[in-house]
């Protein structure tokens, strides 16, 4: 007997055949990226340039050279620093690395509502150029209480050691940027530490100011300088920050991955 589908059937299998014939073609992209990239490069030997920044941006003065370090006095205004603390208070919950809760992060964080996170994408979109907010990760809030703090690491995926490198690499390659932005400023502790530079460097938490590096080059290769960790907070301390990614990822493959995983 000859089965016929029903028109909605057919409609639903060929979106399922979409979304996998989607999915198939982004992870053949991610392997790509993933076979560029290497594990963490202690110096500048063998590391591509990084994506670029508008030094000519408001209140933008390097830090360091090698590796390029920014900060941005005055990103983000008091108002919007405000706004993004109590759109995110209600949503906190114990912070995770990549895939899991791990004892060398212990802040709280969440993901605030995008619509709270528009005018910051717009000023990243303005600060590197070469960047598109759909290469951003969705920006996230952190706050760290007294004694809370974020073990030496470094925002990138290292495919020699990572096993879960591939499912990272998923949403749109290497992290390149980083754009962490402080949200209020502290008397004392929660300093943003590069422990692995000589001298070490340190930044301590301003209010609106954002400091800016590149945990990797174009290439998706790890710069293996840009190890840092926010030591232990003596007063809260709130941040946010974006990562910024080698490729576009498109929110329909996003939901496609949801879906098909549900």
């Amino acid at each position: 007997m000859t089965y016929c589908m029903r028109s909605r059937d057919v409609t639903r299998w060929r979106r399922r055949r979409d979304d996998l014939g989607a999915l198939s073609s982004w992870r053949r992209r991610t392997l790509e990226l993933l076979e560029a990239a290497t594990p963490p490069h202690p110096l500048d030997s063998g590391l591509s340039a990084t994506i670029g920044l508008n030094e000519a941006y408001p209140g933008c003065r390097a830090l360091r050279s090698r590796p390029p370090i920014f900060a941005v006095d005055d990103f983000l205004s008091a108002d919007e620093c405000a706004r993004l603390r109590a759109a995110a208070e209600p949503m906190l919950h114990r912070s995770a690395t990549a895939f899991s809760v791990s004892a060398i992060r212990t802040s709280a964080s969440c993901e605030p509502p995008l619509a709270a996170c528009v005018g910051l994408l717009r000023k990243v979109e303005a600060l590197l150029p070469s960047v598109e907010a759909s290469r951003c990760e969705r920006p996230q809030v952190a706050r760290y209480v007294r004694g809370e703090k974020y073990d030496e690491h470094l925002d990138g995926a290292d495919p020699a050691t990572d096993a879960d490198a591939e499912a990272f690499f998923f949403g749109g390659g290497q992290r390149v940027a980083t754009v962490l932005i402080y949200l209020n400023s502290v008397e004392s502790g929660g300093c943003t530490r590069f422990g692995r530079l000589e001298p070490p460097l340190e930044v301590a938490p301003r209010r609106g100011m954002a400091l800016v590096f590149f945990p990797g080059d174009r290439l998706g290769r790890l710069d293996g300088r840009c190890f840092h960790e926010a030591t232990e907070a003596a007063d809260t301390k709130w941040v946010c920050q974006t990562w910024v990614r080698q490729a576009s990822m498109p929110e329909a493959v996003v939901t496609i991955a949801r879906n098909l995983s549900s």
